[in-house]
């Protein structure tokens, strides 16, 4: 079994492993043996090429299941072990706020959310060191921050389902970033800030750094542009409308309301197109790319999702460095090991599941469409050409995440092939103004208006779009009992497709 993508089974049977241990019983120490053995018996067979390189695929997959294992392992001390004791009592809790403080409101008031990394609890006979983290309700608004050590009041409880939805448990979600428990502290409830500036330095200057460019978009643009505005640009997940929303969900055009794949692209572009107007080697030209990447993350507050297109990114442009042919595919298995070994539950998460799976199709579709339809056809204009250019990428993108919206989401937007059409270069513009103005309004803010005016007129345009997009007969529809089966079929299907349709092109250029 050799192959020139390693990384792809090594991702791949990573994943396995990852997601057996949510489904399989079988303990820690069970999974070490197995993992050893594999990788005992790859070095038996190390004169089969492919009896080796499976023991080692399945060494990989066997330490997916212990990564993951491990995540799960409380400490001694652990809030797990008394948290019962307190369940419909007044708890008194001290510890550090872990997360960026955010609120909303709620029930004509604010809510005040963030995640305590508890240090200690309040028991009968004084004060007992616990560990562990505790999502935090607030329902007031109070002036906390990252890395405040507070004193808490409240009521201790677990997480409620609030949809009967199989396909999502909030319960499963909050344990995945290890989180158990909910303190809810009510309008009277105490909360008082013993310390300030406890948190990592590095964290606190990011937060400080996105809230100051928040409060600029806030200052300049009306609220329902501000929210779209700071999601599209920032990552802060801020009120959007829920009529907006539900617009740009129809349409399948909602990937552009949040930091992702698609608008890190964008930044990667402008940057590296800027650099490549100065007298830089091309080298230092993608070095110099990935440093900015990694500051507009900085500057962004360094949320999981753009961290995760971040390291996509910068996984795809250090390929550029090697001296060799480059493997898309090999450049995304890498980064999705690498993102996986920061979070081993990450491979559970949505965003991360479209996110590559998108990605994936564009890379193995788009060719495969892009060769019959234009290589194939040599007398084509330049603008119908780039219309079918686009409309592929929308294409294989939107049939590669179509199993999962289904399942999900239970939505399916046929629109979105066309919506995107436009939509998503009015995205772009509106990312590169976006830039334009973050970096005008800190060294040339004569001309922030101007920015500002172009902002509006492109983000009314196209939310304006979007509308109408949405307006047009079975520009969606929903489905009910979308089974993983279901989803699991449609991408074997999928998959025949692109393997069928790859073999008829193979064979069509030996006849040639």
């Amino acid at each position: 079994m050799t192959t020139h993508r390693p990384f792809l089974f090594v991702a791949v049977f990573f994943a396995l492993g990852i997601i057996a241990q949510q489904y399989v019983s079988f303990s820690f120490m069970a999974g070490i043996i197995c993992a050893g053995l594999a990788l005992l018996f790859s070095l038996i067979f190390s004169r089969s090429c492919f009896c080796s390189a499976l023991f080692i695929f399945l060494f990989f997959s066997g330490a997916g299941f212990i990564f993951s294992q491990s995540y799960k392992v409380t400490p001694p001390n652990d809030i797990s072990q008394v948290a019962h004791f307190y369940f419909g009592k007044t708890a008194s809790l001290e510890g550090l706020i872990a997360s960026d403080v955010e609120k909303r409101s709620a029930w004509g008031s604010t809510k005040t959310t963030f995640v305590l990394k508890l240090k200690r609890i309040s028991v009968p006979w004084g004060w007992q060191e616990r560990s562990g983290k505790i999502l935090v309700n607030v329902l007031r608004d109070c002036d906390a921050a990252y890395g405040d050590y507070v004193l808490l009041e409240g009521k201790l409880h677990r997480p409620f389902e609030f949809s009967a939805d199989s396909t999502f448990s909030y319960e499963k979600y909050l344990s995945r970033r290890g989180i158990r428990y909910l303190l809810s502290v009510k309008k009277i409830g105490r909360v008082e800030i013993l310390a300030r500036g406890e948190g990592f330095w590095l964290k606190t200057l990011s937060l400080q750094a996105r809230d100051q460019w928040q409060a600029k978009f806030e200052k300049y643009f009306l609220p329902n542009e501000a929210s779209l505005l700071i999601t599209a640009l920032l990552g802060e997940g801020a009120q959007i409308p829920k009529h907006i929303q539900a617009l740009f969900v129809q349409t399948g055009t909602a990937h552009v309301l949040a930091i992702s794949g698609f608008n890190i692209g964008i930044v990667t572009v402008v940057i590296f197109l800027f650099l490549r107007v100065l007298p830089i080697g091309r080298r230092g030209q993608i070095v110099l790319t990935i440093l900015f990447l990694i500051f507009y993350a900085f500057l962004t507050g360094a949320k999981p999702p753009v961290v995760r297109a971040t390291i996509m990114a910068t996984i795809f442009l250090s390929s550029f460095l090697v001296q060799r042919e480059i493997d898309a595919v090999n450049s995304l298995a890498v980064a999705a090991f690498l993102i996986l070994l920061l979070n081993p539950f990450n491979i559970f998460d949505v965003g991360f599941q479209l996110s590559f799976v998108s990605v994936l199709a564009i890379i193995q579709g788009y060719p495969v469409l892009a060769n019959d339809a234009i290589v194939e056809k040599k007398r084509l204009t330049k603008p119908v050409e780039w219309m079918l250019k686009s409309f592929f990428v929308s294409l294989t993108a939107w049939a590669g995440v179509l199993g999962l919206i289904a399942y999900y989401f239970h939505v399916v937007t046929p629109i979105t092939l066309l919506a995107n059409l436009i939509v998503v270069p009015l995205s772009s513009v509106l990312v590169v103004l976006g830039l334009g103005f973050m970096l005008v309004s800190i060294t040339l803010p004569v001309l922030t208006f101007a920015f500002v005016a172009c902002l509006k007129f492109v983000l009314n345009l196209m939310v304006w779009v979007v509308y109408l997009f949405a307006q047009v007969p079975g520009s969606y529809f929903y489905l009910k009992d979308v089974s993983l089966w279901h989803t699991i079929i449609y991408y074997i299907m999928l998959g025949f497709i692109v393997v069928w349709w790859k073999i008829r092109q193979a064979k069509k250029s030996r006849t040639i």
